[in-house]
């Protein structure tokens, strides 16, 4: 059986609820009711306190990253490894070469600027909504001389309408998808520790000079379907196999945000019939369970 992928190596919810907690923070700053009729030094005050917690934020996330992603493609990389073994028997596990560091360097790097840059949309958020909270008020004041009394709430519900759809939620993904901060967060972080456990797997492969790797099969209902079960070459040196690198072009989803799926080791000469599988690789269909299962594929349902 294929081993599921351990993301409680990465310590997710550790960063998770650290992201939680600001974001409740940066929640009650922006509310209507705390930046209503607050002077100019008090919103500065209260935007001080706004940058304190990204920074914090920041911080924390750069100390999770080098703890972290590290561990997860080390974990990915032995994983990869005793799956071989499986099958041959005659792998070790060796020292992180110059290759492995700079894999986990670049993981690291991107996976760093996913959050900075969520932070500052965040930040733009924040800025957008206390500009527009004092748009509101002086439009109130020009039609009623002040912000006090029986006026109050009349501007305040006015802005609260301006600012209905607005505040800290404006976090898209490539797919189009609006996320808050601490749900961001946790989808970020559980697809690049995937990414590094699954990279330090596949480059593990490469190292020992195997190319082709196998789609892990979980019965997917979205795009990914069309590419479960199916074999690629990771390095497109292996001729007549699809190269990994095309994968994005069958599937909008597959090793997206929160996509499970993974590689796993393929040696065409220990298969029942390698060269079906080949066949079905190169087809824009989807490989039915049925056919799976013919062939010789004895992981479905493995690795939720």
């Amino acid at each position: 059986m294929i081993k599921k992928i351990d993301l409680t190596v990465g310590n997710i919810d550790n960063l998770v609820n650290f992201y939680k907690e600001g974001y409740l923070e940066l929640l009650k700053i922006v509310q209507t009711n705390n930046l209503l009729g607050k002077s100019n030094v008090q919103k500065l005050s209260l935007m001080a306190q706004v940058d304190k917690i990204l920074l914090e934020l920041d911080e924390g996330t750069k100390v999770w990253i080098g703890a972290n992603i590290p561990e997860m493609y080390r974990q990915g990389s032995v994983d990869m490894v005793n799956e071989l073994n499986k099958l041959k028997g005659e792998v070790k596990i060796t020292d992180f070469n110059s290759l492995h560091q700079d894999a986990v360097r670049v993981i690291a790097d991107e996976s760093y600027l996913g959050f900075a840059e969520a932070l500052k949309t965040v930040k733009r958020d924040i800025v957008s909504t206390f500009g527009l909270v004092t748009k509101q008020e002086i439009v109130g004041e020009l039609a009623t001389g002040i912000i006090s009394g029986k006026t109050l709430p009349q501007v305040q519900k006015d802005i609260q309408a301006v600012l209905k759809d607005h505040g800290v939620v404006s976090l898209i993904d490539k797919g189009g998808k609006t996320w808050q901060l601490d749900t961001y967060s946790e989808m970020l972080a559980r697809t690049k520790m995937v990414e590094a456990y699954r990279v330090g797997g596949e480059l593990r492969l490469i190292e020992n000079g195997y190319d082709l790797v196998q789609i892990t099969v979980h019965g997917a209902a979205d795009d990914c379907r069309l590419v479960e079960g199916k074999v690629y070459s990771l390095t497109g040196q292996t001729p007549d196999y699809p190269n990994l690198d095309e994968i994005m072009n069958m599937s909008n989803h597959i090793f997206r945000p929160n996509c499970r799926h993974r590689t796993i080791p393929y040696i065409s000469e220990l298969e029942k019939n390698p060269d079906e599988f080949k066949r079905l690789s190169n087809k824009d269909q989807e490989i039915k369970d049925k056919t799976l299962r013919k062939v010789g594929f004895s992981t479905i349902g493995d690795g939720r």
